[in-house]
């Protein structure tokens, strides 16, 4: 049956066939290919925890930028001092900048206290409605110029809630009856769960009245509403030259590149895997050569050549790495539709707020991985292809197993 369906194929596919089906003959007693079966594993293992490992990356990384983004400026100077406003004001149009001050406080409760980044914001009406609205998880309507906004994290530390009061000192302003440092009492506006635990736990906002009441500064900064042209930010330099220009994602440059060396030592993982299963590929199919001696040396006295016997080799390896990874990425692909529909990750991960974030495995990425895989189980392959083409006839008439 065999020989005639390989009759009806054109040559030299046909001899090909031919080649492959004779060497893949089992005995009774073996049902499995093993040298087949243990590599396609592997590439499979291989290939999702790839493709997962880059989907929660991709998505981590998304998520975190996109927040990050949203409760920052496209771009700030810092260092401004009270006589350069006028001056910039001439470079920036007025209703692009907006002053601000981050400085480190203690706020404390009756319970607790911590030391945190307050944030004061010209535009404090406007960044809380836009910005922080979306977030707000406990809200109290305050006429108190005196209001902040703080974390969750923060607020269940010092066990606040929205309408309490709490307290704000700062080392720089110290009261010189007393020797110790100025006290504000606040009342606490609202409390925000953004999902990004160093903000939850670390920021509090307020108006940038307020803060300067309380720390009276020498310079400020200045935030931007839009970017600055490379002429722009020359005039202001001119203004003062110790004034510094930043872009938004400035302040995150450590960070983003930690989250790119992540993401590559947790995908080094499922290369590893598939770099074993390439390594075991190879072995199984060197061990099968040394076992098929016989039949390569039949198939060598009538008249194949020594390059089909090799394209049949490298043609195993291809189909190892081609179904692997396919398979791998179809199961990836699987997990990533139902995290999407039942958020399974944020299940496993319950009240892990670093969870919670989309799986995005992009149409590049799937095209690396299969790449990668591919290549790899090929020269997993040539060693035992080249091998087996290498097999000296008069020798492998008389080979015992």
């Amino acid at each position: 049956m065999h020989l005639k369906i390989i009759l009806l194929i054109p040559y030299p596919m046909n001899k090909l066939l031919f080649i492959y089906k004779f060497l893949t003959k089992k005995h009774d007693s073996q049902k499995i290919n093993w040298s087949f079966v243990f590599p396609f594993i592997g590439v499979v293992f291989g290939s999702i925890i790839i493709s997962l490992t880059v989907a929660i990356m991709e998505g981590m990384e998304h998520s975190i930028f996109y927040k990050l983004e949203q409760l920052s400026y496209p771009a700030r100077l810092v260092n401004v001092l009270p006589e350069n406003v006028n001056d910039i004001k001439s470079v920036v149009s007025e209703e692009n900048i907006n002053k601000s001050l981050k400085e480190k406080v203690v706020i404390s409760s009756e319970i607790d206290f911590r030391v945190v980044n307050m944030v004061g914001l010209e535009d404090y009406e406007k960044f809380t409605n836009k910005v922080l609205k979306s977030h707000i998880i406990d809200f109290a309507k305050i006429k108190s110029s005196n209001n902040i906004y703080l974390g969750k994290n923060l607020a269940s530390r010092l066990n606040l809630s929205a309408g309490d009061s709490a307290y704000i000192s700062n080392s720089k302003s110290i009261n010189i009856f007393t020797g110790i440092p100025s006290t504000i009492q606040v009342v606490i506006a609202g409390i925000f769960d953004i999902n990004l635990i160093d903000y939850n736990q670390n920021y509090i906002y307020s108006s940038y009245n307020l803060i300067n009441k309380l720390i009276q500064p020498e310079s400020y900064d200045i935030l931007l509403n839009k970017e600055l042209d490379h002429i722009s930010i020359s005039l202001i330099k001119k203004i003062n030259n110790k004034i510094s220009y930043y872009k938004w994602n400035d302040d995150y440059k450590s960070f983003i590149s930690a989250m790119k060396l992540e993401k590559i030592i947790y995908s080094l993982i499922g290369f590893l895997i598939i770099l074993i299963a390439a390594f075991t590929l190879m072995s199984m199919m060197s061990l099968s050569v040394m076992k098929k001696i016989p039949q390569l040396g039949i198939l060598m006295s009538i008249g194949i050549k020594k390059h089909q016997i090799k394209y049949i080799f490298l043609f195993q390896s291809i189909i190892t790495g081609v179904l692997g990874s396919i398979l791998g990425i179809i199961i990836s692909q699987s997990i990533i539709f139902y995290d999407k529909k039942y958020q399974l990750i944020k299940m496993i991960f319950d009240d892990q707020m670093f969870f919670d974030f989309p799986l995005i495995l992009t149409d590049m990425n799937i095209l690396l991985i299969f790449l990668f895989s591919l290549i790899i189980l090929i020269f997993s392959g040539l060693y035992p292809a080249i091998k087996a083409s290498n097999i000296n006839l008069i020798q492998s008439i008389g080979y015992k197993k």
